[in-house]
């Protein structure tokens, strides 16, 4: 995980992962773990800016 200032304030984010394998298994698995990625950061932004924290209770 990497994050790239921006110009604009903003801040860029890039998830690399790898080792998926090469299957319809393989790429189901893969974009299950892009979605799951996409609330993390959707919860990451919620706590930096409002401090409210999304995932509470979510493991419950």
């Amino acid at each position: 995980m990497t994050f790239q200032p921006l110009d604009n304030g903003r801040t860029l984010v890039r998830i690399n992962e790898y080792g998926w394998p090469e299957s319809e298994a393989g790429l189901r698995s893969c974009f299950g773990n892009c979605e799951g990625w996409a609330g993390m950061l959707c919860a990451m932004k919620a706590w930096l800016e409002h401090g409210i924290n999304l995932r509470d209770g979510f493991y419950k």
